[in-house]
């Protein structure tokens, strides 16, 4: 860009603490909250947050196209014990430089860091990169600001950033690049090492890169028993060969809020993240300790689009239920997000996949809409591995399971009995069966479209809509399929002879809200036959008593 000064300051790569992570099965999936405002502790007090670019938003004409940014997550739905890590402003105490951008060095960089405290920048107006020759490792909490000026460059020679244990490390408005290592113990840009904390607020995470194929070897950002926050941030073309092209979380609570996770990719599991807990959570000590966290995986207001993995294109969330503790357990929750163009080179979940945990984890996804994503065989758009899940104002569109054996092309319901209200779910395609839903789970579902969800053999039509069955009929639940394809139906006593979208089915348009949503028309066979229809549809606009089936609520 013209007028700025790039300083290049080369990272030396670091081993990092050591990480122990048990192999877990493909697929799991956690609850995120996306977050656009950062957590911090009280003395953080900083500039004004300069917002990081704007993410890409899906091409023209294509699913989702045209859709206005994602509506902001509130600050206050952070859980306190993390609200200190992603503060709004911080004031700092020392800063790096001294007014020009010859002060602003690697060296007066690293003097500033290992001193901790509120850390700004004083470089000149210029916008400008810092090359780093070597890791900074944390040895306490550190606050850097960079107000939206700074650039970090690893030069694809070192890790950028380590944590140190019992500590926050919190950077705010600036740019990390180029960070790259080849061992195993964590991601290139930020590990926090054992027991560390982060909080990233309006940062741009971007050509990240581990070498390693290690489980624990993500792309951006590892995390190892602690607490995370990603705020209003941007993950974008990192990769981790291992595990988590964009964050690798290992037994720690994480929140994504308002955030960008765009091209990310992995050889393993989850393109942009992949999360193996959300707590320590085994032995009288670390149980202990987990009651005072919050075990949470929470994402909201976010974008995951056109990440790539071998399985869970866009994220893998794993619970676990306390061995000791019965009452304390991993939760997730996904809110107001949009999963899009996501692939799964592999079996399992071109988007999301969650899994694990047992009768007492909750998972839910609400709000939200899962558009164009591709797997292999099973679950094109979600597989939910868990004992119940509860979705609601969910759109599935033109997600697809093309392989040998593909099925389930919206939904494949690995285990467990879920609950639903108000999805719609339409034009998804399975090579074998459910275009809808298939798997050895059930469904119980209320107001929800089931409409033109196709199988592509020929001998297998007789399965389009639904492989799986609806536990039962419900309530305000229809079925259709056009004259094209052979009847199929999610459950013998659904109405299956009201087409809800004479005039075709419309894309997943901006339809206002935090994410597209598919238009039903207000002369629509359908419309005000939903009963007990969730408060708000997925616009957040309020549902009146003659409800609408579907995420969509008619004026």
């Amino acid at each position: 860009m013209q007028g700025s000064l790039v300083l290049v300051i080369p990272v030396q790569s670091f081993p990092g603490s050591e990480v122990h992570l048990k192999n877990s099965i493909l697929g799991s999936l956690a609850v995120i909250c996306l977050v656009a405002s950062g957590c911090g502790d009280a003395e953080d007090k900083a500039p004004d947050a300069t917002a990081t670019p704007s993410p890409t938003d899906p091409k023209p004409g294509s699913p989702g196209a045209n859709v206005s940014s994602t509506a902001p997550c509130e600050r206050g739905e952070l859980d306190k014990a993390v609200l200190n890590l992603a503060p709004e402003k911080v004031t700092p105490t020392a800063w790096v430089g001294t007014g020009t951008p010859g002060s602003c060095t690697e060296a007066s960089l690293r003097t500033a860091f290992l001193a901790g405290g509120v850390i700004g920048f004083k470089c000149g107006d210029a916008k400008m990169t810092i090359p780093v020759a070597e890791v900074l490792a944390a040895t306490k909490s550190v606050t850097l600001d960079g107000g939206g000026k700074i650039t970090i460059d690893g030069q694809n020679k070192t890790r950028l950033f380590l944590g140190a244990k019992d500590a926050n490390l919190i950077l705010m408005n600036m740019t990390l690049t180029k960070g790259q290592t080849s061992d195993d113990k964590g991601a290139a840009a930020i590990h926090t090492g054992w027991r560390g904390n982060v909080g990233l607020v309006n940062v741009t995470l971007e050509q990240n890169k581990s070498t390693s194929k290690a489980e624990r070897a993500g792309g951006a950002l590892s995390t190892h028993e602690g607490l995370s926050v990603v705020y209003g941030s941007t993950f974008r073309n990192n990769t981790g060969p291992g595990n988590g092209g964009g964050i690798n979380n290992l037994l720690s609570s994480l929140y994504v809020f308002n955030s960008t996770f765009e091209s990310n990719t992995t050889e393993g599991t989850g393109g942009a993240i992949y999360s193996d807990g959300n707590a320590f959570y085994d032995g009288a000590e670390p149980a202990a300790r987990a009651k005072t966290m919050p075990r949470m995986m929470h994402l909201c207001g976010s974008k995951f689009l056109n990440n790539t993995a071998a399985s869970s294109g866009a994220a893998y969330l794993f619970l676990y239920a306390d061995k000791v503790d019965p009452a304390v357990n991993d939760s997730i929750k996904i809110d107001k997000s949009l999963v899009k163009g996501n692939t799964s080179s592999g079996q399992h979940a071109g988007g999301l996949y969650v899994q694990g945990g047992g009768e007492q984890n909750k998972v839910s996804v609400r709000n939200s809409a899962i558009i164009g994503n591709a797997a292999q065989n099973y679950g094109g758009g979600l597989v939910i591995g868990v004992h119940s899940a509860e979705l609601e104002n969910v759109t599935f569109y033109g997600n697809t399971t093309l392989g040998d054996n593909g099925q389930g092309a919206a939904i494949f319901l690995e285990k467990g009995d879920s609950k639903a209200n108000n999805l719609t779910v339409v034009k998804n395609k399975a090579r074998k069966a459910g275009g809808a839903l298939s798997g050895a789970g059930k469904l119980a579902s209320n107001n929800s479209l089931f409409v033109d969800n196709e199988v592509t053999e020929p001998w297998n039509k007789d399965k389009n809509n639904c492989h799986t069955a609806l536990n039962t009929k419900g309530e305000g639940n229809f079925q259709y399929l056009t004259a094209a394809l052979q009847s199929s139906g999610c459950h013998a006593d659904i109405e299956k002879s009201l087409n809800p979208f004479k005039g075709g089915i419309p894309e997943p348009l901006d339809n206002g809200g935090p994410v597209p949503t598919v238009a039903l028309a207000k002369d629509s066979p359908v419309a005000g036959k939903g009963v007990n229809c969730s408060s708000t549809d997925a616009r957040m606009k309020t549902r009146p008593a003659k409800c609408d089936p579907g995420a969509f609520q008619n004026p």
